[in-house]
């Protein structure tokens, strides 16, 4: 027997393909569940908290200005912290 033949009888000839997943079946997981649920639920804690500090900022101060400068400053401070993170790391993650 040639070297050939072993390998292509070693190789099944006619394979079917694997049904593909559904796209809610990760969630048939508990774990994942559960940390699905806990991250939509801060993403929306995010979200309000957002509004509701510039509306707290618009009431206090009532100026456009002030609530520009929130924002702005918000919004590089989020885009800023990988950076700080990475540059100067906490005492838990030294450890």
């Amino acid at each position: 027997m040639s070297q050939t033949q072993i390998v292509d009888e070693a190789i099944p000839s006619a394979v079917a393909p694997a049904p593909r997943p559904r796209p809610w079946t990760v969630l048939s997981s508990s774990p994942f569940r559960k940390l699905w649920i806990a991250t939509t639920l801060s993403l929306f804690g995010d979200f309000f908290s957002y509004i509701a500090l510039a509306w707290l900022v618009l009431q206090l101060t009532g100026s456009s200005l002030a609530l520009a400068r929130f924002s702005s400053c918000r919004r590089f401070r989020e885009r800023c912290s990988w950076w700080s993170e990475a540059r100067w790391p906490t005492a838990s993650r030294r450890a």
